[in-house]
């Protein structure tokens, strides 16, 4: 069975071998992404979801079951983002997610056991980095689970903000983050340490042109990302660019972005460059973008590592 964010095939595992009629679920040893049947998960996390009843929306980009081949919808659960199938009724748990929920359904005399393989799996800050030693610290952000401290402030790309333009390493990119290129533009521009297989330009939507096209994008973007960005080109499924949508925080990044301002993207293969306008952008706005950014840079790292195996192997 093959991962739904493209990173080769999931195994099968017994989630908890101490629960009487616990049964397998599918794992992915690159995301620690876990798959379940509808019978499977219900019976193992003491949560209802609320699925039968939920207003499922589709999710903005094409992330398939791995059963059936059927489109997923999501539901926002507490901060969380789950994915589900209505044609098989299974459900895709992103890392972190499923560990989650199963902690909160143990009874407390339980939680200073390990139940689960998953529990102490990918326990870090996908944003700092730092270690966390207990699902009670974990907290949701665009690109996974944070610590409390990146939750409450998302960091950014450079500390220092004397300097106009700055030249800083990140994660052993070059970025060079020119926030006052006047009153009402900030641009960042990547160098990124190995090059990717993109070749896309994005940009936002004016209202006339969103009303004047009535909705109709090119197939690089679905769901409600469409309404506010578009892609260069029209981009047929498993292509770099659909990996890279498929990977986890990708859309959430987008979505925070277009929030800001009107934005331009270029994703080439030695150079990324972000672009914000806006009438008059505030410290706060640019330090969001910056933090935006950011993240999306994590993903992007996520992303090359994935497709130099789809496409080397």
């Amino acid at each position: 069975m093959e991962c739904p964010r493209f990173h080769g095939e999931m195994s099968p595992i017994e989630l908890s071998p101490t629960i009487e009629n616990s049964r397998l679920a599918w794992f992915c040893e690159e995301c620690h992404g876990v798959w379940m049947r509808e019978g499977d998960y219900r019976g193992l996390v003491n949560t209802d979801f609320g699925l039968d009843m939920a207003v499922l929306s589709y999710p903005a980009m094409d992330l398939m079951c791995p059963h059936c081949s059927e489109r997923f919808k999501y539901l926002e659960w507490d901060g969380w983002r789950l994915y589900v199938c209505r044609r098989c009724q299974a459900v895709y748990f992103d890392a972190d997610v499923l560990p989650m929920f199963m902690a909160r359904s143990m009874d407390e005399d339980k939680k200073t056991t390990n139940h689960s393989p998953l529990e102490h799996l990918c326990m870090k800050c996908d944003d700092c980095g730092a270690k966390i030693e207990q699902l009670s610290e974990l907290s949701p952000s665009p690109i996974g689970c944070s610590c409390k401290k990146c939750a409450s402030s998302a960091p950014v790309l450079s500390e220092s903000k004397q300097l106009e333009v700055q030249i800083v390493t990140f994660h052993d990119m070059e970025v060079k983050i020119d926030r006052f290129q006047s009153s009402s533009r900030c641009r960042i521009s990547v160098t990124p340490a190995v090059p990717g297989k993109l070749n896309v330009s994005m940009h936002t939507l004016s209202r006339w042109e969103r009303f004047r096209r009535m909705g109709l994008r090119c197939m690089a973007l679905r769901g409600e990302l469409r309404k506010y960005l578009d892609a260069s080109e029209d981009i047929a499924s498993c292509t770099p660019w659909h990996v890279f949508l498929a990977q986890r925080g990708t859309i959430e990044c987008l979505e925070l972005l277009v929030e800001l301002g009107k934005l331009r993207f270029t994703f080439k293969p030695h150079n990324l460059i972000f672009e914000i306008e806006g009438d008059r952008l505030g410290a706060e706005t640019r330090l969001k973008f910056e933090a935006a950014v950011r993240r999306l840079l994590i993903v992007y790292e996520r992303f090359v590592s994935t497709i130099e195996r789809c496409y080397d192997a």
